[in-house]
Formats: C-alpha cells, sequence, structure tokens
C-alpha cells in the first residue's frame, strides 16, 4: 500500500523546469497506483458482499451459529476495507488537489 502523500507547500517545490517535471511525473505514477489500489479494493468489497449475501441466505438452511460467525467476519472485513479505501480516495484527493493548485 502507498503512503498517504504529504502535501507539498510551494516553498518545497523546485525551481528547476525539469526538476518540476520530475516531480509532476511522480504525483502522476502516485495517481494512477492509488486509482489500481482503489479500483481493487472496490472489486474486492463488491466480491465480499456478494460471499455475505449467499451466507445470509443459507444461514436458514445451515447451523445458524456457524453462519452468524461467517457473515460477523465478513462485516468486519468489508469495514476494514471500506475504512482503507476511504483513506485512499483521500489521499487521491490530496494529489489531485496539488496537481490543479500547480497548474
Amino acid at each position: 500500500m502507498l503512503d498517504i502523500i504529504m502535501p507539498l507547500s510551494n516553498a518545497d517545490l523546485p525551481r528547476d523546469p525539469d526538476d518540476l517535471r520530475r516531480v509532476a511525473g511522480d504525483l502522476q505514477r502516485d495517481v494512477a497506483a492509488l486509482s489500481a489500489e482503489i479500483h481493487a479494493k472496490t472489486l474486492l468489497i463488491e466480491k465480499l458482499k456478494m460471499q455475505l449475501a449467499g451466507l445470509r441466505r443459507a444461514r436458514f438452511g445451515r447451523s445458524s451459529e456457524k453462519l452468524d460467525r461467517e457473515v460477523e467476519q465478513l462485516e468486519l472485513l468489508i469495514g476494514d476495507i471500506e475504512e482503507t479505501e476511504g483513506a485512499l480516495l483521500h489521499g487521491y484527493g490530496e494529489v489531485w488537489r496539488l496537481g490543479r493548485r500547480r497548474r
């Protein structure tokens, strides 16, 4: 997982155009990596939600205690992934905001 990007102030930015291009390229790579990670986590959340729905439907036909534990574990896992996704989206927004401010 990528570290959340710390905002750069104008004082932190290099003055040399080649260095600025390098910083812009680094930010573009960070945005691409964050986007890919968000997409992968979104797909995982959807898969887990479908699995959870299946377990909920099956709950009445099998041992409900075991299924209840599985449902609870999946709900916790989905919650953890959604929190991570929210942090990634926040980081993505910061990168986008910085990129827009530099133009």
